[in-house]
C-alpha cells in the first residue's frame, strides 16, 4: 500500500489520513490504526511528516487526537507521532508524555 496511488495520484497514506477530519470516532480510530502501523515505513513517514490537510500538518492533526475519550485514537495517534518524530521539525515526546499521563488523568 506504501507504493500504491489514488486515481488522482495522491499517496494511498494521505487518503487515508484524510479520514481523521470525520466525525465519527470510529473512523478516526481505524483511520489513525491504519497510519499507525503504516507510519512503520520510511516512506510513509516522510509523507506524514511533509504534507498538510484542511491547512494543518498532519501532525497537527494526531496531536489533537491525543485529547480524544477514546483510548485507541490517542494511542494510535501518539504511536504515529512518535514514528514521525524524526522527519518533522518539533519533538513530540514530551507532548505525547503531557497529553498521555498528565491531561489524560
Amino acid at each position: 500500500i506504501s507504493q500504491t496511488s489514488t486515481q488522482k495520484g495522491q499517496p494511498m497514506v494521505l487518503f487515508l489520513a484524510s479520514f481523521m477530519a470525520s466525525q465519527k470516532s470510529s473512523i478516526q480510530r481505524e483511520c489513525v490504526g491504519c497510519l499507525c502501523e503504516l507510519s512503520e515505513e520510511p516512506e510513509n513517514k516522510k509523507v506524514l511528516a511533509e504534507n498538510h490537510l484542511g491547512g494543518f500538518t498532519i501532525a497537527q492533526w494526531l496531536t489533537n487526537m491525543l485529547n480524544s475519550p477514546i483510548e485507541a485514537i490517542a494511542a494510535y495517534s501518539a504511536c504515529t507521532l512518535y514514528a514521525i518524530d524524526e522527519y518533522i521539525n518539533v519533538s513530540f515526546s514530551q507532548e505525547i508524555h503531557f497529553y498521555l499521563f498528565i491531561c489524560g488523568n
